[in-house]
């Protein structure tokens, strides 16, 4: 089911992570932990988180039907990358036991739009990294491996009752794909290097790498392209409300000009006040060093012995600005 808490947020001096967030732009999960407020969800994206709910409820009773037995359902799992100080906390779809089986296998159900279900059954995991790492986060919590079932909803999902969801679920011509996965897509180290690099950026204050994943609440902090490519084949999710998309994305476009201009406005008038508190606020300005500038790859093939730390220069120092709640 839906979590509508922040992806990133601090609850007890914990730094938690949403598992179903943790595929998104590293610099995203940093904007949402450091209290940047993003756009709104697109109409489309929840829709399709509708749509994700009332399916999982079908799915489990086409489970039953086939011999499946529901152990357990909606399980909250937390995977700790440091104690006490970052976890990434989720919540399964259950554990299920496959019929006359005698082994537990985490469940994860996906409900998916046609041109979505057609890119899964080609290409899985490979594009829909954001189901991976999540996935992943799950079978290192549990320790268990994954029964993974995808459906293909109707197009008009939305639009339908419960009861008529449930007929399609059932229907024999309803494609379901299911299979087990016993290697997660991501290792436990690739986990907590991504959720350390949001924790560092988080506790530093520096903006992290760009990534850009789509969708993005802080599409407005994406580094632009410098030769973006002339087409690109419509693949993701949401792609069926293209028209709508064009339309969201010109007006989200004005806003972050807008909000670009003003957050650099705001930050220059801030660090030229200094550091302060407010009874929420502590403000800090840091002084950070100049980058280093060096060709090493000519000079060591001019001369592989020599010490390239004395030919290093550094630039002028900046200041950087740290707004962290209290």
């Amino acid at each position: 089911m839906g979590d509508d808490r922040a992806i990133t947020r601090v609850e007890d001096g914990v730094v938690v992570i949403r598992a179903s967030a943790l595929g998104q732009c590293t610099r995203a999960l940093w904007a949402s932990l450091d209290d940047i407020p993003g756009a709104a969800d697109p109409d489309w994206l929840i829709a399709a988180a509708q749509r994700g709910n009332r399916y999982e409820i079908a799915m489990n009773a086409w489970l039953k039907e086939q011999g499946y037995v529901i152990i357990s359902s909606q399980d909250e799992v937390e995977f700790w990358v440091i104690p006490g100080k970052l976890k990434i906390l989720g919540h399964t779809d259950g554990v299920v036991r496959k019929p006359k089986g005698k082994l537990d296998y985490m469940l994860e159900i996906k409900s998916m739009s046609p041109t979505v279900f057609s890119d899964w059954m080609t290409n899985g995991f490979k594009t829909k990294t954001g189901y991976a790492w999540q996935l992943s986060v799950y079978m290192a919590a549990t320790g268990m491996p994954a029964h993974y079932v995808a459906v293909r909803a109707h197009e008009e999902a939305n639009k339908m009752s419960q009861e008529a969801i449930y007929q399609h679920a059932f229907h024999p011509d309803t494609a379901i794909d299911y299979r087990t996965i016993k290697k997660a897509p991501f290792t436990e180290q690739e986990i907590k290097a991504k959720a350390m690099a949001v924790y560092k950026a988080y506790k530093t204050g520096e903006m992290p790498p760009c990534e850009d994943v789509f969708p993005c609440k802080w599409f407005f902090l994406h580094d632009e392209e410098e030769d973006p490519p002339d087409q690109l084949p419509i693949t993701v999710a949401g792609a069926e409300y293209r028209d709508e998309l064009v339309e969201e994305y010109m007006m989200l476009k004005r806003q972050a000009e807008a909000v670009k201009r003003r957050m650099g406005d705001t930050r220059l008038q801030l660090m030229a006040i200094g550091a302060f508190e407010t009874p929420e606020y502590v403000i800090t300005i840091s002084e950070r060093k100049g980058r280093l500038s060096l060709d090493k790859a000519r000079l060591a093939a001019d001369n592989p012995a020599i010490d390239l730390s004395k030919y290093e220069s550094r630039g002028e120092p900046t200041q950087a600005l740290t707004v962290k709640e209290k």
